[in-house]
């Protein structure tokens, strides 16, 4: 729960372009996500390893791209706003 509040923040900082906490809890909040994220695919592999209908793949492919989108603002948030972060410093 507390993981999602952070990647929370740092979707509503990049949306809004605001500084919200530090470029360090941005960073944590998206080496936390990424983690899980790795962590989620890599056990869910033998599932999507055994995939032998066409509805699972269908399943499974937007699956796995949601959560692939969902870290990219939290990248660019945490590595590429310097702009974002220049302006509170």
């Amino acid at each position: 729960m507390a993981i999602k509040i952070l990647r929370q923040f740092c979707i509503y900082g990049y949306d809004y372009q605001k500084a919200v906490g530090t470029k360090s809890i941005a960073i944590v909040a998206f080496q936390l996500n990424l983690g899980l994220s790795i962590y989620s695919l890599i056990d869910a592999a033998p599932l999507l390893l055994e995939i032998k209908e066409i509805w699972e793949i269908i399943v499974a492919i937007p699956a796995i791209s949601i959560v692939a989108v969902l870290l990219i603002p939290l990248y660019r948030y945490s590595f590429k706003s310097e702009h974002i972060w220049e302006r509170t410093a």
